[in-house]
């Protein structure tokens, strides 16, 4: 090949692929453009998702702490409760032994010795049944407090 059809060669090889070339060029721009428009979108999302995702934290560590001041109720409530339920026990116990002390005061008060037993005996039975009653309301009452 002499210089002449080299020369004829290349110009036909440009003409014909000069346009190709633009084209691969172009998409290749199109391309790159497109990528560069995904990664954008994609830390776009990124940051929206660690953005909630920082959120979503700090919503948690607020239930947590109102959960541990709930739980905190939760104790101080059950404790008061305890405490009413005893009370309530114990006045139930005092007054059941109010009410059968009073009975025995009442019926002792009607019982009445034999004749032959000394009068007061009866009497010293009363009062030691009074007595017991007195101390254990009074000991029941200072437990309590």
């Amino acid at each position: 090949m002499n210089t002449h059809s080299n020369y004829f060669f290349f110009e036909s090889f440009t003409y014909r692929f000069t346009p190709l070339t633009y084209i691969i060029l172009d998409n290749k721009e199109e391309y790159m453009q497109q990528k560069k428009e995904e990664e954008e979108g994609l830390k776009e999302v990124t940051a929206h998702f660690q953005i909630t995702l920082t959120e979503i934290q700090a919503q948690l560590e607020q239930h947590e702490i109102h959960n541990a001041k709930v739980q905190q109720e939760n104790v101080e409530m059950e404790e008061k409760l305890k405490k009413l339920t005893d009370q309530y026990a114990l006045r139930e116990e005092v007054n059941g032994i109010w009410f059968v002390s009073r009975q025995l005061l009442t019926s002792s008060k009607s019982y009445t010795l034999p004749k032959s037993k000394n009068s007061f005996t009866g009497q010293y039975f009363r009062t030691s049944v009074y007595a017991q009653w007195k101390l254990r309301v009074s000991l029941e009452k200072s437990r309590h407090l």
